[in-house]
């Protein structure tokens, strides 16, 4: 009969397995899977309640990443919790990668959690580490009303369930990581496509400073754009700044951790004030505290600076974030490069339209007056107040010869009177 038994309670701890195993791996994640898995447990030891927790390797803290609890019972913290892996029992596996086993909490404490326990009714518990290779990335953690519910036989099949649920959870990971990374990608698809299609620098860098913002997920963004030659034009727009409440007095000035940038440093800062160069913020600036800073590098010359920022209740940014913005800098970099040649052919085709204009004009004047107004009207500059046309006297001598004023052009003065007015060259 005895043998009968264990035969019997070997079965159904096999059926256990073999249904939370399939429960684990048919589940997209294992939140959903845990009522099932819970259920079959039953069939191996008393749980009352089951809690996950994952842990980055090097971090201070774990999260709480399911709890599942009987009827009636609560649980001292909620899933997303971050609690700290120095004194807590999940704490002591993650370090450790060993199981932990509590028979009796009324008589022995060894935890800060403990007491919590204790106090929702639970007496016994047992840890165990979510382990791929080498590194442990959370646990497993039963616990039960009942004390001494969990016994070192009972460690084989609970950590064969824990390196299932390790599995789980590390596919779980890869698989957002994959999502996150064509989210990312399709992002800078969608800005770089915009951009490389827009040749107007002014709404160019418009659509910049707003692909920068959309890119990172930033509360702010910003960018600057200059010409290496001094007196061209410069341009900065900003995505993101409220500018009824936030009143900037202009342009950046080039100074602290943007002087950095525009000599050619990537910054990627959580507290902006810790650069070395930083000089605070003028009060009037938005708040930023987490900053990226990209210089724009058009052959090996910094055209300008794309920045994106959040404050101080944003998260900092990632080398994910830096690695996008980095992309699109680049990007951006030639986009401007090409916007300004075209803005150039632009300006040299209005040019020579004008010239030829006024080149046909000049051709069928007829008298000094004809040629002078053909020149004006097409040539003269607005800030030009007086245009002369001034003729060397054939018959004078060639070694001392004068010149008369044949033609004058004043705006709004019919008859100028340098008129017909004659000096020696």
């Amino acid at each position: 009969a005895r043998l009968f038994e264990e035969v019997q309670t070997r079965a159904r701890h096999e059926h256990a397995l073999r249904e939370i195993t399939a429960a684990i791996n048919a589940s997209e994640s294992l939140v959903d899977g845990l009522p099932t898995i819970v259920e079959h447990l039953h069939q191996l030891v008393p749980v009352d309640t089951l809690s996950l927790v994952t842990y980055v390797p090097g971090e201070a803290e774990y999260a709480l990443f399911a709890v599942d609890v009987s009827e009636g019972r609560s649980h001292f913290a909620r899933k997303g919790t971050r609690l700290p892996v120095e004194g807590t029992g999940p704490g002591w596996v993650l370090t450790h990668g060993e199981p932990w086993v509590d028979d009796d909490m009324h008589q022995r404490q060894s935890f800060a959690e403990d007491e919590q326990l204790v106090a929702e009714g639970l007496v016994s518990r047992v840890l165990l580490p979510l382990q791929i290779g080498e590194q442990v990335i959370g646990t497993l953690n039963l616990a039960s009303a009942r004390p001494r519910a969990f016994t070192q036989a009972d460690l084989p099949p609970l950590r064969l369930i824990a390196g299932q649920m390790a599995l789980a959870l590390e596919r779980a990971r890869l698989f957002e990581e994959t999502q996150q990374r064509a989210r990312e990608l399709d992002r800078l698809y969608q800005a770089t496509r915009v951009i490389s299609t827009e040749l107007d620098l002014d709404r160019l860098t418009e659509e910049l400073a707003e692909a920068a913002r959309g890119l990172v997920e930033a509360q702010y963004s910003g960018i600057l754009v200059f010409h290496p030659d001094p007196g061209q034009p410069l341009y900065f727009k900003t995505a993101g700044v409220d500018l009824d409440r936030f009143h900037l007095s202009g342009r950046p000035e080039g100074k602290g951790v943007l002087a950095a940038i525009l000599e050619g440093e990537t910054v990627r800062l959580d507290d902006i004030s810790q650069h070395p160069r930083s000089i605070g913020l003028p009060p009037e600036h938005f708040p930023i505290k987490r900053l990226l800073g990209v210089p724009l590098v058009y052959h090996a010359q910094v055209r300008g600076i794309m920045l994106a920022g959040r404050d101080a209740e944003g998260a900092p940014f990632t080398e994910a974030d830096l690695s996008l913005f980095q992309a699109l800098a680049a990007s951006a970099a030639v986009a401007v490069e090409n916007a300004r040649l075209f803005l150039k052919t632009q300006e040299a085709l209005a040019e020579t339209e004008v010239l030829y204009r006024a080149s046909r004009a000049i051709a069928v004047a007829q008298t000094p007056d004809d040629v002078l107004r053909a020149f004006t009207a097409h040539i003269v500059a607005p800030e030009i107040g007086r245009c002369v046309l001034a003729l060397i006297d054939p018959t004078g001598p060639a070694e001392d010869p004068e010149v008369e004023i044949v033609a004058v052009w004043r705006p709004d003065v019919e008859n100028p009177p340098e008129l017909g007015n004659r000096w020696r060259a």
